[in-house]
């Protein structure tokens, strides 16, 4: 997929990065900053992102890569929001993988959050962290009516977008949520 070195900053915008035959993205060394939004990485066939600097997530679907979701190998702050962590690593189903720092994660749905899910350091699990399937009606994974990740994103931001945001104005959790 994406593969940095030292002090390479990686901002993702509307990008997909699927079924690459390694880690979807991968940074070594410290870079600025890897900040993912409105982007779907999967399928990959290691982790989704493996990551030594922070990493800022932000209405995206990581899922289904044989690896962890994310493993984040840096003693920084990680920020998980509006954003939808499933499926991945079918051994032990670690989606998340911290070696050191602090995790922040709102408003986004994670497999086995607080337990078999989110492994290693600090974890916050803030408002709206949930743990339900987010019922994907399609490879694109875009969600089902009866998805818990309709209207659980963020409460002061809106969906702009439809069909795809099923419910109200409140803003889907995952790809398809939000403003953008």
């Amino acid at each position: 997929g994406i593969r940095t070195d030292s002090y390479s900053p990686v901002n993702l915008l509307y990008s997909f990065i699927i079924e690459n035959m390694g880690s979807g993205i991968n940074i070594y060394g410290n870079s600025s900053d890897l900040s993912v939004t409105y982007s779907l990485i999967s399928h990959n066939s290691q982790e989704g992102i493996y990551s030594s600097s922070p990493i800022n997530l932000s209405f995206s679907n990581i899922t289904f890569n044989e690896d962890n979701g994310i493993y984040s190998n840096s003693s920084n702050f990680n920020s998980i929001e509006n954003s939808i962590i499933w499926g991945n690593d079918l051994s032990s189903y670690q989606q998340i993988h911290t070696s050191s720092g602090v995790t922040s994660i709102t408003y986004s749905s994670v497999q086995g959050l607080g337990s078999y899910g989110t492994y290693g350091s600090q974890y916050y699990f803030g408002d709206g962290a949930i743990d339900d399937d987010p019922v994907f009606v399609d490879d694109a994974q875009h969600l089902s009516y009866y998805s818990s990740c309709v209207d659980a994103g963020t409460p002061w931001i809106n969906d702009f977008h439809m069909p795809f945001g099923l419910g109200g104005v409140r803003a889907d959790v995952g790809i398809y949520g939000g403003p953008g």
